[in-house]
C-alpha cells in the first residue's frame, strides 16, 4: 500500500468533518486537518501524576492503558470522551472541558452507538457495558443524556452473558441489535424492540455468534466473528421463511474487535490475542497476562485489514506484525479505528497498537 503518512504517538478518535479528526496525544486533545496536515490544541486532560511519568514511554504507556480514548458527539457542540475510566465533555465553541465522572463498574464502554428514527426506540446515545465479569453478574444496556447522567433500559440477568460488545440500530427492523459474549453459552445475537423492553435471543450458544463489528447490509446483518478459540469468519445474519440463518461468507486470520463503514464498503482488522480465560483462577490469569502464545483462532502473528463488500468480496489489504511483548499483559496486536460520525470519509485511518513498526501511531492509508 502506497501513501501513508504517519503521525507519531497520535491516536485518531474521532472525525469531525470529512477532513477534521480528533487526536489524542500525551494528555491532550487536538484537532488534526487531514488535507492541509496541521494541529490545532484544543484542551488537556486533569492532571496525572501517573501520565507525566509514564505517558510518553511506549511500554509503560500500554501497560497502565495509557493511550486509549474514545468520543462520540452527544451534540452539534459537545463531545462525550470516555478516558481513564472517566466520562468527560468537550465543548467545542468553549473549548473547554469538564471534570471527569466515574464510569460505572469501572467499564470502558467499547462501542457507544447513536440511535436515530428507530420505531419504537427514544433517539439518543446508548451503549452496553463491557467490563471483567468474571462472577457473571447482571450487566446491563443503557441510554447516555450527559457525561454524569444515564439511564438503564435493558438488564440482562446474572450468568446469562460476560458483556456486551456492539449495539446496532436498524430502521428497516424496528429494532436494536445486541451483541454479547464470550464464552459459547455467552455470545449471541440478540434483538431488542419497543425501546428494549423486549430482548430476545436470534442466535446464541457458538463462537459462530460472538461478535463486536456489524452493519445493516440489504441481504441482512454483515458481522465479523471474534472468536480467540476456533476459525473466524465473515457472516451474513439474514431471515428466510419466518426463520434467522447465518451463512458463513468467508473465513479470516483471526478474531475482529475492530472495525468501520468505508466509501461504498467495510473495512475491519484482525487482533492478536492469547486463549480465552475460561476458569479465574491466580494461575489460568497469569497464563493470560504473561503469554507470548495466541489463541487457538489467531492464524498468525499479525494484525490484518480486511477491505470490500458483499458484492465485490473482501480483501486482505495490509498488516502489521505484532511485537514481542507479552499480549495479555501489554495489549493486544491491533489496527483500531476513528469513530467516523456517519460522514462518508475518503481515506482510511487506523491506529496500531503493540506492532514491531508504527506502534502506537496513527496511519492515514491513501492509497486504498
Amino acid at each position: 500500500m502506497n501513501n501513508i503518512i504517519i503521525l507519531h504517538d497520535y491516536l485518531a478518535v474521532l472525525y469531525l468533518s470529512e477532513s477534521k479528526v480528533l487526536m489524542y496525544k500525551r494528555n491532550k486533545l487536538y484537532l488534526y486537518d487531514i488535507n492541509k496536515n496541521e494541529f490545532e490544541y484544543l484542551t488537556s486532560f486533569e492532571f496525572s501524576i501517573k501520565r507525566f511519568l509514564f505517558g510518553s514511554i511506549p511500554l509503560f504507556s500500554r501497560l497502565l492503558r495509557l493511550n486509549t480514548c474514545n468520543a462520540v458527539l452527544l451534540d452539534n457542540n459537545h463531545i462525550l470522551l470516555v478516558f481513564n475510566k472517566l466520562f468527560y465533555e468537550f465543548d467545542l465553541r468553549k473549548k473547554s472541558l469538564s471534570k471527569g465522572t466515574s464510569v460505572s463498574k469501572g467499564s470502558r464502554p467499547l462501542n457507544i452507538v447513536r440511535v436515530n428514527g428507530v420505531n419504537g426506540f427514544d433517539d439518543g446515545l446508548y451503549y452496553g457495558e463491557y467490563f471483567d465479569n468474571a462472577y457473571r453478574g447482571e450487566v446491563s444496556v443503557k441510554q447516555i443524556f450527559a457525561k454524569d447522567r444515564e439511564k438503564i433500559v435493558y438488564t440482562f440477568p446474572p450468568n446469562t452473558i460476560y458483556h456486551v460488545h456492539n449495539l446496532l440500530p436498524d430502521k428497516s427492523n424496528q429494532c436494536v441489535w445486541v451483541f454479547t459474549g464470550d464464552l459459547d453459552n455467552e455470545s449471541g445475537i440478540w434483538k431488542a424492540t419497543n425501546n428494549f423492553s423486549k430482548v430476545e435471543p436470534v442466535k446464541i450458544g457458538s463462537q459462530l455468534y460472538r461478535a463486536c463489528v456489524a452493519f445493516i447490509v440489504p441481504e441482512g446483518i454483515l458481522y465479523v466473528t471474534d472468536s480467540q478459540e476456533e476459525t473466524n469468519y465473515i457472516c451474513l445474519l439474514y431471515e428466510e421463511d419466518g426463520e434467522y440463518k447465518v451463512r458463513k461468507i468467508q473465513e479470516i486470520s483471526g478474531p475482529v474487535i475492530y472495525g468501520t463503514k468505508y466509501r461504498d464498503g467495510y473495512c475491519f482488522s484482525t487482533t492478536v490475542e492469547p486463549a480465552i480465560v475460561k476458569k479465574y483462577s491466580r494461575k489460568e490469569m497469569l497464563r493470560y497476562l504473561l503469554t507470548l502464545k495466541k489463541g487457538k483462532g489467531v492464524k498468525d502473528y499479525k494484525s490484518h485489514l480486511y477491505l470490500g463488500s458483499l458484492k465485490n468480496g473482501f480483501r486482505d489489504v495490509y498488516s502489521a506484525k505484532k511485537d514481542l511483548f507479552p499480549m495479555g499483559l501489554f495489549q493486544f496486536g491491533a489496527l483500531k479505528f476513528p469513530e467516523t460520525n456517519n460522514l462518508n470519509i475518503s481515506k482510511l485511518v487506523l491506529y496500531q497498537i503493540s506492532t514491531v513498526k508504527h506502534d502506537m501511531d496513527t496511519l492515514i492509508l491513501l492509497g486504498e
